[in-house]
């Protein structure tokens, strides 16, 4: 399930992927034209790696000592800077304790999930936005048009 939620400077849309041990939760903010995600979970979510994409670069990531998170990152990053045409920074920290092999494909595939179902809510909203002046993609409500 999506959720979308407004402060006045950004706009965020929150969804979660498989229980227990193996959920992953992602945050997709909108700053400005550009996305920020944040994915996380696992027994202990932490900032575990980030990955910056500029649509067209190669994406630049970053890992703390000892940390595999960066390789969701960029993939996240690329994916979401590629298909929505923005720049996107990924920031992730999926941690279980003695994860076996399938443990790990598991929490990489809720994370692909979030990833793809976000960018698609927000493919749907642009593409209504486009026949619907002034409604927001990320969050599904009607907002006030220029003067």
């Amino acid at each position: 399930m999506i959720t979308p939620r407004r402060s006045d400077s950004t706009s965020l849309l929150y969804i979660r992927k498989g229980e227990g041990r193996l959920q992953v939760s992602a945050f997709l903010i909108k700053v400005g034209e550009d996305y920020l995600i944040i994915i996380c979970g696992g027994e202990k979510p932490h900032i575990g790696g980030f990955a910056l994409s500029i649509e067209g670069n190669p994406p630049v990531a970053f890992s703390l000592p000892r940390h595999k998170d960066y390789l969701v990152a960029v993939k996240a990053a690329s994916l979401i800077s590629r298909s929505l045409g923005r720049t996107c920074l990924a920031v992730v920290g999926i941690h279980v304790e003695n994860a076996s092999r399938e443990d790990i494909e598991k929490l990489i595939e809720h994370s692909e999930e979030c990833v793809h179902e976000l960018i698609s809510t927000i493919q749907k909203s642009e593409s209504h936005s486009s026949e619907e002046q002034g409604h927001s993609p990320l969050l599904g409500d009607p907002t006030p048009s220029p003067q």
